[in-house]
């Protein structure tokens, strides 16, 4: 730790909603480097899944401008602390200025204006049952494995991970299922989530899964997890993976039903250095 006093980094972390407890306890632990001034949280963050090793960078606050010259800064400051690590996560609201940046996950919060339906005619939306487990969490699975394309990891891995996030959406978050005229054709599963920063409590959309034969009923689902988190008082986010056409079009979408874009995660090579888009 530097010999230089804590406590003015501290109060600006504070000012920017971070939790007292929290900031202190990264100034101390030496977490917040200074990158053209600004205060830049920066963790360990490695895939749980794949191994992958990442650091995590998150600008305090999350909307401080990010010119191109601080990415190259916030990367040379990543490799120095963490060496050998593969990939930096940098959170931020806009687009980072920088040639190898990459939509690595673009969160959306659930605004007042979507507009909410019941199911179909035929269709019946419901809270999971001991007996829903195993449809669940197959399409769970299916979930995480279009989220790794290419990842050299078994099926056991995914079933694994799959079967803890329902454990853990059914204890403190909830799971909800669809059937149309009596067969189950989908889900939606909700994670009880805290900022680590702020402390503020959420529910994460972790999945919304529809068969095939279950094609009309995303509003429906989507629907009632809204319901839930206003029943809670708690916001409810959810995310587009990757970038590409395709997440593009997604994330266009959700905004014009109605959700507001949050923070974004933009992934960067660390194993190289880089240049920055002038």
């Amino acid at each position: 730790m530097s010999s230089t006093d804590p406590a003015p980094l501290i109060t600006d972390l504070i000012r920017a909603r971070v939790h007292p407890h929290v900031a202190a306890t990264l100034v101390e632990a030496d977490l917040v480097p200074l990158v053209g001034g600004v205060p830049m949280v920066m963790t360990r963050a490695d895939d749980e899944i794949t191994g992958r090793t990442r650091v995590l960078v998150v600008p305090v606050p999350s909307h401080a401008p990010l010119p191109a010259e601080a990415v190259d800064e916030v990367l040379r400051v990543a490799r120095d602390r963490h060496p050998g690590c593969d990939e930096l996560l940098l959170a931020a609201r806009r687009t980072p200025v920088h040639r190898d940046a990459r939509p690595h996950m673009r969160y959306v919060v659930a605004g007042p204006e979507i507009a909410l339906t019941g199911p179909p005619p035929g269709w019946t939306v419901r809270r999971a049952r001991p007996g829903d487990r195993a449809g669940v969490e197959d399409l769970l699975v299916r979930a995480l494995v279009r989220g790794y394309p290419g990842a050299t990891v078994t099926a056991d891995v995914f079933g694994e991970h799959a079967g803890a996030i329902y454990e853990a959406a059914v204890d403190t978050g909830a799971v909800f299922v669809a059937h149309r005229d009596g067969a189950f054709v989908g889900h939606v599963t909700l994670l009880s989530d805290v900022d680590e920063l702020t402390g503020d409590e959420r529910l994460e959309l972790f999945d919304l899964y529809l068969l095939p034969e279950g094609s009309g009923g995303g509003s429906a689902l989507t629907s009632v997890a809204v319901r839930t988190a206003r029943e809670l008082g708690r916001p409810l986010r959810g995310h587009v993976s990757g970038g590409g056409d395709a997440a593009d079009a997604v994330h266009t979408a959700l905004l014009a039903k109605g959700w507001l874009p949050d923070l974004g995660y933009w992934s960067l090579p660390l194993t190289a250095p880089t240049g920055a888009v002038r």
